[in-house]
């Protein structure tokens, strides 16, 4: 989520020319050498924060960027399908289950929260150690089988991807804050596990390979997701939040916010180059 906040950034340091009503700032995220393409709301040739934008596991509201993942797939491992199948089977504790692993913007590792005796809707603090344990099993199984590491040293050598995805058909359920979610206000339900622990909602890389892989035939999560239109309403612990899909051009969008923290400075016993900054009016 750390990408919303780059290109308000990059306007505040001068780094882009600040452009009124929204100011187009393209990323290149090295570690995938992917373009993001993020659109900031500009006004009086500042970037905006304040607005109505909700994002579900976030308190308040702010301006939305719209994050535009273009060409998001084979981000880490070079290819959509990491083991070249769509859908492959595993031998785990649960028995033979199917799995589909993705790499778009990120790797997912989805298996059906059902094919584990899981309902789908858990929430964080109802996954036991016990059921970790056999969920980075799993997620260790998928890293041997995209060559990040051998099942054995998966965690050691490769806790962070692929991240696993646990997915369900729509169903009520209520989210961290208390509020019942219904059924007919979403397309699919996630929820995903990173390093080793479930996320309190969703990845942002995360929600671009949920929402790729709905559309991409013959996927688990493509099987559970029954709409038809380009956007795609994913239920995750903390709400719901909302992308789009243009399979045309081939990205991903998402909504989010961003808003300034802190800006200081750093007294290190080096010397370092240091860039001179704009100043802002108070």
């Amino acid at each position: 989520n750390i990408s919303s906040a780059v290109g308000p950034y990059a306007i505040i340091k001068g780094l882009v020319q600040a452009v009124e009503p929204i100011t187009t700032v393209r990323i290149l995220n090295t570690n995938t050498n992917k373009v993001i393409t993020a659109e900031v709301e500009v006004q009086n040739g500042e970037v905006k924060f304040e607005g109505q934008a909700e994002i579900p596991g976030v308190k308040g509201t702010g301006s939305p960027i719209y994050l535009s993942f273009e060409k998001p797939e084979g981000a880490v491992t070079g290819k959509t399908f990491p083991t070249g199948n769509k859908i492959d089977t595993i031998q785990t504790k649960f028995g033979e289950i199917p799995i589909s692993i993705v790499d778009i913007a990120n790797p997912i590792a989805f298996i059906r929260a059902k094919d584990i005796q899981l309902k789908g809707t858990e929430l964080p603090e109802e996954f036991t150690d016990e059921l970790l344990d056999d969920l980075e099993e799993i997620r260790s199984l998928a890293a041997e089988m995209c060559h990040f590491a051998p099942k054995e040293m998966a965690t050691l050598q490769s806790p962070a991807v692929p991240k696993l995805a646990l997915i369900s058909e729509p169903t009520d359920y209520v989210d961290t804050n208390g509020i019942l979610r219904r059924a007919e206000d979403m397309d699919i339900i996630v929820r995903m596990l990173s390093m080793q622990r479930p996320h309190q909602a969703l990845a942002i890389t995360g929600s671009v390979c949920v929402t790729a892989s709905c559309f991409l035939d013959e996927t688990l999560p493509s099987q559970l997701f029954q709409g038809k239109d380009d956007t795609l309403r994913i239920g995750h612990p903390a709400g719901i939040m909302q992308t789009e899909i243009d399979i045309s051009e081939n990205r991903v969008k998402v909504i989010r916010t961003a808003r300034e923290i802190l800006d200081g400075v750093v007294f290190t016993k080096q010397d370092y180059v240091i860039q001179p900054q704009i100043k802002r009016e108070a």
